[in-house]
Order: C-alpha cells, then structure tokens, then sequence
C-alpha cells in the first residue's frame, strides 16, 4: 500500500506492484504506519479477521468493538482508522476492486459462528499461501471470492429480512460512483435498468427503507465526511453534492440528520 496527497483526509492507494490486486497480511504490519491511526481513506478493499486480543476500529463516525472471531469489512472511499490496542491480532486482506468478479456488499462487522469462522480461516489461510507463490493466480481470486460468499451468507441466515441481492450490490456500487452527481430515484433506476418501482421495492425489503431514504442517506454521509475531515466550507461543500444553494444543503442536512452542518462539524471538533 502507498499513501498520495496532502488533503487534510489522506488517501491511501493500492502498491501497483501488486498485479492481480491482492495482499494478505498481519493487522499489525500498520502499527508502525501513523497514517492509519487518524482517518483516512483507502481505493481498496479491506477485510479483517481477527483471531486475538480485542480492539476498537472505527468506521464512518461509529465504533466498533473488535474481539476473535470478527470479520470486519472497509470499502474503498470509507473514511477509517485503527486502534492498534497492543495485543490485538488479525490477518488482513486488501485488495483492489478489480480482484472481485462481481459486486459484494458486506455488514462493516460480524461476528462469525464457529463453523463459519473455521472456514473463513482456512480460506483466508489458502488465500495468503497462493498469493505468497504469486498474486498473479487466478486461484487467488477463486479463494477471495468464496471467503466472500462464505461472509455474505453468514449475514444471510442471521438476517429478518432477505439478504443482500445482486441488485443491492450493484445499487451500492452506483451510490459509490454517482452519489455527488445525482441524487434521484429515476437516475439509479436507469443505471441499474430497472423501474423505479422496482427498486424502491427493493429497498424495502432488504433494508426496510425506500430507495429515496437510501440515498440521502448515503448523501449524508458524503455531507459528514467532508464537514469532519476536509476543511470545506459549507457554501463550498453545497456546490459539489449537486444544491443550487446553501440553503437548500442546510434544510436537507437538517431533515435527515436533526442537526445543522455547523452544529455537527462543531461536535465532530470537540
């Protein structure tokens, strides 16, 4: 992994001297990397299993508490950090985009049964064998993406409402991609070729949510980043996620949030 930039947030891109896109390694190769102890974002995928100690990694202005037998999940452009409490072990796997065959949407922590977390582990231990001979084998790629549905359906069966689809996946991707260019139904609707109807009624049965609410609140999301981690001027901030005015940002940060930008930015300043 490389770091570039000096925006206040930095980002970290993936070591092009990776071919295939893919690097297992220790959690604790990053203690001695102080980057990864303030946010930061990453152009890759991250993947962590952790097998001892506890710890803490915080993702997208929550907590999560990290004990054996999590998996934690990062996606490229998440704003995150390390806890690098002493003792706490995991094997870690980043990898680039391209290294997936298709679109995966996982839950940022789960905790895995055991029979799920003998799997995980033997996967992941083959991943790191094959990519240690050479990541350019696409053998590495079949160990990824079945450690990846090995996650996927432990999320699945532990859920009320039906798992994650590929339509959830590939929505997902289009929020990552277009989200400070558009912010309508219809829009997502013609990139993913479906109705609206269609999705909104997708998104109500996997998250409870229509389609709308998800994108504002992934909207939200992009507003907080930036309020807490880039310096940016609300007027400024306005402009890039597509409002005409100020103003207009303001009442839809304080619909959906209950707070206004400058209030939020001054708690995350404290």
């Amino acid at each position: 992994m490389v770091k570039t930039g000096q925006r206040r947030l930095p980002l970290m891109r993936f070591a092009e001297s990776r071919a295939l896109g893919l690097e297992v390694m220790p959690v604790t190769r990053l203690a001695n990397r102080p980057e990864t102890r303030r946010p930061h974002r990453t152009d890759f995928h991250h993947l962590l299993l952790v097998t001892h100690g506890r710890g803490t990694h915080v993702l997208d202005f929550h907590r999560w508490r990290l004990e054996p037998g999590m998996a934690v999940w990062v996606a490229p452009g998440q704003v995150h950090r390390f806890g690098h409490e002493p003792g706490l072990e995991a094997t870690m796997v980043v990898f680039r985009a391209e290294a997936l065959r298709e679109p995966v949407t996982l839950e940022p922590c789960t905790r895995l049964p055991p029979d799920r977390l003998r799997l995980a582990t033997a996967l992941l231990d083959g991943l790191a064998t094959e990519c240690a001979v050479s990541d350019r084998s696409l053998r590495s790629r079949t160990f990824l993406a079945t450690l990846l549905q090995a996650l996927v359906r432990t999320v699945d069966a532990g859920a009320e409402r039906p798992g994650r689809t590929d339509l959830s996946a590939r929505f997902a991707a289009a929020l990552e991609r277009e989200i400070r260019r558009t912010r309508e139904v219809s829009a997502y609707a013609a990139i993913l070729r479906c109705s609206t109807r269609t999705l909104t009624r997708h998104c109500l049965d996997a998250d409870g949510k229509s389609a709308k609410r998800v994108i504002e609140e992934r909207l939200l999301l992009e507003a907080r980043r930036s309020l807490a981690h880039d310096g940016i001027s609300v007027a400024a901030l306005s402009t890039q996620l597509g409002f005409a005015e100020p103003t207009q940002f303001v009442k839809f940060f304080r619909r959906v949030s209950g707070e206004t930008p400058g209030r939020f930015r001054a708690r995350m300043a404290k």
